[in-house]
């Protein structure tokens, strides 16, 4: 589409304002969007993205035709950040921050099925990794939407991990 987004980001405090231009000529300010980190097109008017809606934390859908929530994922591990990736705007694959365990967690979400969360795998992802070696796992589909790929750091160095055959 030629619909794009604008973050414009303050750091101390965090605050984050969020653009959306319909076409180069036509935008809007989203003033109930304190905060947002990371975001995927679910269509030309949708957004599902990880930020604060009136002082909320955490993923949302938002409809930037009706500037309205369509929802508001209540998952425990939505609370946390992560990388979102969707292909078809129906099923996304997102990971999450490292918990307490330093564990990264990989889940999809099946927008066209009530929203049905499925837990895939957990990578350990080590503290002591700084740098080029510390990284998230960065999801991505295959154009297909058989494939998952990951960027990984659980043996204590990066590499890609694809799995096959996700359903």
């Amino acid at each position: 589409g030629s619909s794009f987004l604008v973050y414009l980001v303050s750091t101390s405090p965090r605050i984050s304002k969020l653009i959306y231009f319909k076409n180069f000529m036509n935008y809007k300010i989203i003033n109930d969007i304190n905060l947002i980190s990371h975001h995927v097109w679910i269509d030309n008017e949708k957004i599902f993205f990880y930020g604060k809606y009136k002082n909320q934390l955490g993923f949302f859908i938002f409809d930037f035709q009706t500037n309205e929530i369509l929802n508001k994922f209540n998952n425990e591990f939505l609370k946390l950040d992560g990388h979102p990736n969707s292909i078809n705007g129906e099923k996304i694959v997102i990971d999450t921050y490292p918990n307490y365990l330093s564990e990264r967690n990989l889940y999809t979400i099946d927008l066209s099925n009530n929203y049905k969360c499925k837990h895939l795998c957990s990578f350990y992802s080590s503290f002591n990794l700084k740098d080029g070696t510390k990284c998230d796992l960065h999801p991505k589909y295959s154009d297909t939407m058989n494939k998952i790929c990951v960027d990984t750091s659980h043996n204590n160095f990066r590499q890609v991990v694809v799995f096959d055959n996700i359903k």
